[in-house]
């Protein structure tokens, strides 16, 4: 689904249905479970070491290895991932700025990996001219140039692009919990963590016990579900734009 779907209505079709959030005739609002929203999205960011909402990179370097380049295409690792668009790519030279033509440059938008495909076509060679033609042979005898890369990019997921079902889980599900964490506590009544209550009248008298207490709302076994379904979720999205990590033993 599409990250700007992701809304207070969403939230409490998908994830709040039939938790009342209405007490004393005091309503929780959309625009605070619209904050409930932003801060899990913020927080799946620093997660996954992903950027979700789209920003704008500006002349980020990255270094030349010989290495990357032996396959003929030039490569790119962007530092974040996902990507949108490429903006501009550049080579930095000392004496100047050699712009390689956007018509070159192939974007793997999941994993933020940028190749060029040179073609020789009217429109490329009038933007490149002979610049990068007489800057090839240093390329083609040096194994490491440092900081000769320049990219300028917007990172994350586009307004109208399709986002892996299991973001949205994951958005949806720390966003419920910052919810259910202050309606647990007023859930019983109006009364924050209440683990019980008698009333007693005319020698009559009437005891209620509850699951709640100090360190157990209204909502707790649901959250703590959530949380452990989270665990998992984040694990199986960061191999989703990371792939699996080798170690040597």
């Amino acid at each position: 689904m599409k990250i700007k779907d992701i809304t207070p209505d969403w939230l409490k079709e998908v994830w709040l249905w039939r938790i009342p959030i209405e007490f004393d005739d005091d309503k929780l609002t959309d625009e605070a479970i619209q904050f409930y929203i932003d801060s899990a999205i913020s927080r799946a960011e620093l997660l996954l070491d992903i950027s979700i909402r789209p920003k704008t990179v500006e002349n980020e370097t990255y270094d030349y290895r010989v290495e990357e380049w032996m396959g003929g295409y030039g490569y790119v690792q962007l530092n974040t991932r996902p990507a949108i668009e490429v903006i501009s790519m550049d080579l930095n030279v000392i004496t100047s700025i050699i712009n390689i033509p956007k018509e070159w440059v192939q974007l793997k938008k999941k994993s933020a990996q940028v190749t060029l495909i040179p073609y020789y076509g009217t429109l490329a060679s009038a933007n490149i001219g002979n610049q990068l033609l007489l800057f090839m042979p240093l390329m083609a005898t040096s194994t490491y140039i440092p900081q000769i890369l320049r990219v300028s990019y917007t990172a994350g997921i586009g307004c109208d692009e399709n986002a892996p079902d299991l973001l949205a889980q994951l958005i949806g599900m720390n966003a419920t919990t910052g919810v259910l964490n202050v309606l647990g506590e007023i859930a019983l009544g109006g009364q924050a963590a209440l683990a019980g209550y008698s009333i007693g009248i005319d020698g009559l008298s009437q005891s209620v016990s509850t699951t709640a207490s100090a360190e157990n709302a209204a909502y707790g076994g649901r959250i703590r579900q959530m949380e452990r379904e989270m665990t998992e979720v984040v694990k199986t999205l960061r191999q989703y734009y990371y792939g699996l990590s080798l170690v040597g033993a």
